[in-house]
């Protein structure tokens, strides 16, 4: 007897509501800009893409969902006026993380985060891309 998978998405637990939007000088959520300069604080998670296979060991089965639904991207942000806030959302396709590298540059630039957190942030696949992320800053 052979068993196979089929390629399912694991499902969402709850729903997806609002919007977030990463500027150059702002963070846009649900139509709330919050501007860079509001900003005293931030963590960022973005690795999960929607349709991303799941490595699973290969030696046991498993009948769960093997591809993510992109929901593992969080920031959490406070803000000076002691506002806290951490929003979960989702990445289309894989490349998309490169629409906030202005937002990341422009953290970088005003000292909210330093040039190391962000490359943990972004996990760039090779050297150069680093370079030339690097290489932005000063532009």
């Amino acid at each position: 007897m052979v068993a196979t998978r089929t390629f399912r998405t694991k499902p969402i637990k709850g729903k997806l509501e609002g919007l977030i939007l990463f500027e150059k000088e702002s963070l846009v959520v649900n139509n709330i800009r919050i501007d860079i300069s509001e900003i005293q604080s931030i963590e960022l998670s973005v690795g999960d893409f929607m349709g991303e296979l799941y490595r699973y060991n290969h030696r046991s089965p498993n009948l769960n969902g093997v591809a993510s639904n992109g929901t593992n991207n969080w920031i959490e942000y406070c803000l000076k006026n002691g506002v806290n806030n951490k929003i979960f959302f989702r990445k289309e396709f894989e490349a998309q993380h490169e629409t906030i590298y202005p937002f990341l540059k422009t953290l970088i630039k005003r000292n909210i985060l330093t040039l190391e957190q962000v490359l943990t942030i972004i996990d760039f696949e090779s050297e150069y891309n680093i370079q030339c992320f690097k290489d932005s800053l000063n532009k």
